[in-house]
């Protein structure tokens, strides 16, 4: 995701990272400020899509330890989990997305709504095919 994807909204690039993991998988985040709020988006891209759907499937079984649901699974990516809460953190929200062989975690952290994550997660989807 860049600011330039989300006209009408002012938004700066925070910080940019990439890392090799090994085994030809990569991660990278970036982090985007607005008035009031953060966006986050971090994705891990592995070797290939059954290394991406075990690790989802992983998630979807301990999704009690990911957070608090506050909303119903939206439709992003090719499957989702629904959007939390973060437990460690007072105001932040996120969704997890898996897009083909990249696994995707956009955060909303600060002021925002369910409405403005969801929209932040659909155009990182997009962006991610």
């Amino acid at each position: 995701m860049a600011p330039q994807d989300f006209t009408g909204r002012e938004l700066e690039v925070e910080r940019t990272s990439s890392v090799e993991l090994g085994g030809g998988e990569r991660s990278a985040e970036i982090v985007l400020s607005g008035r009031g709020y953060k966006i986050y988006q971090s994705v891990v891209v592995f070797q290939g899509i059954t290394r991406a759907q075990e690790v989802m499937e992983s998630l979807r079984v301990s999704e009690e330890s990911l957070g608090t649901r506050v909303a119903q699974t939206p439709e992003v990516g090719e499957e989702a989990l629904g959007v939390f809460k973060d437990r460690s953190a007072v105001n932040r929200s996120f969704i997890v997305f898996r897009e083909g062989n990249a696994l995707v975690r956009v955060t909303l952290e600060g002021e925002g709504r369910i409405e403005d994550l969801v929209l932040f997660a659909r155009k990182a989807s997009e962006k991610a095919r």
